[in-house]
């Protein structure tokens, strides 16, 4: 028996079917997740009974700079976000991230808001925004809205396109960069760029008017079961100098907060090790960065 369709006209219409029909209703955004879950059910019993579409939401699309940061619609594709001149001007490693999310075609399909609800750890969008400070607001069947730090979120496992989850994904928002900060995001595979990345690192950095570290945010995905907020390291950079020896040691401890598994793309030591590395190198880059940018005058998030 093929499940229930229904495409509300408003966000509170989807929140309150959702909240009505519990672990029964799913819903549908931009449909390349829910496309995957279809094809690999088990069984009928495995399919969900009603499926909410989004697709009508017009409050859930689109992007704007605001004096608050950047809002970005949940129902925004990631080639939206790619292309928009609002999202480079504002934090261009969020349009770079995006960028190398699977096929034109998938970014013109999938959603922002899918993608965070789906909480799979080795998704682009939710580490780069972790590093990037971004909150995530979210509409409840009381009819109220909240906005959730987007780390916060992670942890809890949120999964709005699931059964039985009555929240709804409004947006994101992404406070304005910093003066003289900088944000650093790069993926790595094994193989092809179209297999799942070993590790996913975006890191972002802001210096003092001394020359040390201010503040510092880590985030790693792929190498634990979801995205991880490497404090241990932020904590052991903030307040120094960020000299090659203070961050290689700072990233030693990376291997420590990760909890990846062996698999056909590496052992869990080998990709502990890849992690150290490749965090070891955002933090170098962002650090440059952000000491280039104090000299010049420059403080604009750049690539």
């Amino acid at each position: 028996m093929s499940p229930a369709y229904r495409v509300p006209d408003s966000l509170d219409e989807a929140v309150a079917l959702i909240g009505e029909h519990g672990p029964a209703a799913t819903v549908l955004a931009g449909g390349v997740t829910f496309a995957s879950m279809m094809s690999a059910r088990r069984s009928n019993s495995d399919l969900p009974r009603l499926v909410v579409s989004l697709g009508r939401l017009s409050e859930l699309r689109g992007i704007r700079a605001q004096p608050d940061g950047l809002w970005i619609g949940a129902m925004t594709t990631h080639r939206e976000v790619e292309r928009s001149s609002a999202v480079r001007s504002n934090h261009a490693v969020i349009a770079d991230a995006f960028a190398r999310i699977g096929s034109v075609r998938i970014r013109n399909q999938a959603t922002l808001g899918g993608n965070l609800a789906c909480g799979d750890p080795a998704f682009d969008p939710p580490v780069t925004l972790i590093a990037l400070d971004a909150t995530v607001v979210v509409a409840g069947a009381d009819g109220t809205h909240r906005e959730i730090p987007l780390d916060r979120l992670v942890r809890r496992g949120l999964d709005a396109s699931s059964r039985g989850s009555a929240d709804i994904i409004v947006g994101v928002r992404v406070p304005p960069a910093p003066p003289g900060g900088r944000a650093w995001h790069w993926k790595v595979h094994a193989r092809s760029a179209a297999g799942r990345p070993i590790v996913i690192v975006a890191a972002a950095m802001q210096l003092d008017a001394d020359g040390r570290i201010d503040d510092v945010r880590l985030a790693l995905g792929a190498v634990a079961p979801t995205v991880i907020r490497a404090r241990r390291t932020e904590a052991a950079l903030r307040g120094r100098q960020p000299t090659p020896d203070v961050v290689r040691d700072a990233s030693s401890f990376v291997a420590e907060e990760i909890d990846p598994i062996s698999d056909t793309f590496g052992s869990s030591g080998y990709k502990r090790q890849m992690a150290r590395v490749w965090a070891c190198r955002a933090l170098t880059a962002v650090s440059t960065q952000v000491d280039s940018a104090s000299k010049s005058g420059r403080g604009r998030d750049t690539r």
